[in-house]
């Protein structure tokens, strides 16, 4: 219930009412400079993105550790990153804090345009490792594939 009540005080305060930007310079970046503390999601520094079907056999690139590399939305959210190459990050589409909907995907930057796997399974505000009971889908050709064996794990 705490998490809750933070997480309103911190959306309304901090956020406010302004329409969600699709552009990452508009979604208050912070870079990690080891003492981050988003409001959600804070349990983990570090992921493990694993795979045994489709997106280990079309993407293996999009798979290993990623590390906490920083927050948005005024440090609500973390994300993560895969060296600077990939980032795990909520889905600049389709997430918005306005709504309490944040879809997580892995994408070529923050907030990134191009997005390779995406969550669609789930709604409000969910981390990561918590959303390994399907609906992690991976791009293939324009269309959308189900990688059941997809999991993001705390490492």
């Amino acid at each position: 219930m705490q998490k809750i009540l933070v997480f309103t005080l911190s959306f309304v305060c901090g956020y406010g009412l302004t329409s969600a930007s699709r552009m990452s310079s508009e979604f208050n970046l912070q870079a990690n400079n080891g003492s981050l503390k988003s409001v959600s999601c804070s349990e983990c520094q570090e992921l493990e993105i694993r795979s045994t079907g489709f997106t280990a056999e079309m993407a293996p690139q999009l798979l290993g550790r990623y590390k906490l590399a920083g927050s948005m939305w005024n440090d609500i959210i973390p994300f993560f990153s895969f060296g600077e190459t990939y980032y795990l990050t909520p889905d600049p589409k389709y997430s918005n804090p306005n709504f309490f909907y944040l879809m997580w995907a892995v994408a070529d930057s923050i907030a990134g345009f191009n997005v390779y796997v995406h969550n669609t399974n789930y709604e409000g505000f969910n981390c990561p490792w918590d959303m390994n009971f399907g609906g992690w889908e991976i791009l293939n050709n324009e269309e959308w594939i189900e990688d059941p064996t997809f999991k993001v794990t705390c490492a």
